[in-house]
């Protein structure tokens, strides 16, 4: 059983490591586009800069 786990937790904490990386690129990806989409509201309806 040792044994075993010495050799699969290795891959079991990458795998995790992997899953974490692609869920924050993920939720970056949606926070860029929501920021892109504010950003060209505000430039069509004119609203200054900072509001």
């Amino acid at each position: 059983m040792t044994a075993e786990l010495a050799v699969a937790l290795p891959g079991v904490v990458l795998l995790i490591l992997v899953l974490l990386t692609a869920a924050s690129a993920a939720l970056t990806q949606v926070r860029v586009a929501d920021a892109a989409r504010a950003g060209a509201r505000a430039a069509a309806l004119g609203e200054p800069a900072g509001q």
